[in-house]
């Protein structure tokens, strides 16, 4: 059976599951399954945003549905390039080595804030790369990259939350399994496909004694 729609997925589950009176309950194992989906995988999709940054701003927001920032870069054409992503203190040191107002170098992300150093000394853009939520099934959004790239996530998570309707059925074991088994190779796909190869990291100038333009 094929497994390219949410209406044929639905279908899959109920053939999987060989039960008439659980067919009402299967957009409702989706929905559950796709919840845990979401505290397990992130999107293959990335999206890029501009936002603004003020003169004098250390600061600015994470734009609305970004789950994890992929990079940060200034696109002005006077001031362009990339910034680096570093933790917390380590944007406190940098801070505290050059505390004069200049161009953004560095960058951490805190929550739904996006902290770098030094403070804009002009109104800048800042070109945010990230990856957000994936899309829902439903009856108005017949697949996804998830449904078309993993229908078996889909299809084992749904059934996996049956459990509650099937008490000691031993599928319930395998389909978690299953379920669980198609996450890790999904996110192992997912970064060899950020890091194909070996990686080769420049040295930063956050920790050096020039001064920031």
């Amino acid at each position: 059976m094929a497994l390219s729609t949410y209406t044929e997925l639905c279908a899959s589950i109920a053939g999987w599951l060989n039960r008439d009176d659980l067919t009402a309950r299967i957009p409702d194992f989706v929905t559950l399954c796709e919840a845990r989906l979401k505290r397990t995988i992130r999107t293959k999709s990335v999206t890029t945003a501009d936002v603004d940054i003020a003169a004098a701003a250390s600061y600015c927001a994470v734009p609305t549905g970004a789950l994890e920032i992929v990079s940060l870069s200034l696109n002005d054409d006077e001031y362009g390039g990339p910034l680096t992503l570093v933790s917390y203190p380590e944007l406190m040191r940098y801070r505290a080595c050059h505390p004069d107002a200049g161009t953004p170098e560095v960058a951490c992300v805190i929550g739904n804030v996006i902290q770098f150093a030094p403070a804009s000394n002009t109104a800048l853009h800042l070109a945010v790369e990230y990856e957000g939520p994936f899309t829902a099934l439903s009856g108005g959004n017949a697949s996804n990259w998830i449904l078309a790239d993993h229908p078996d996530l889909y299809l084992f998570g749904a059934l996996a939350e049956s459990a509650p309707y099937l008490a000691d059925d031993e599928r319930i074991m395998v389909w978690n399994g299953r379920f669980e088994k198609a996450v890790e190779e999904c996110e192992l796909q997912r970064e060899r496909r950020r890091w194909p190869g070996p990686v080769n990291v420049p040295v930063s100038r956050a920790f050096s004694d020039t001064p920031p333009r």
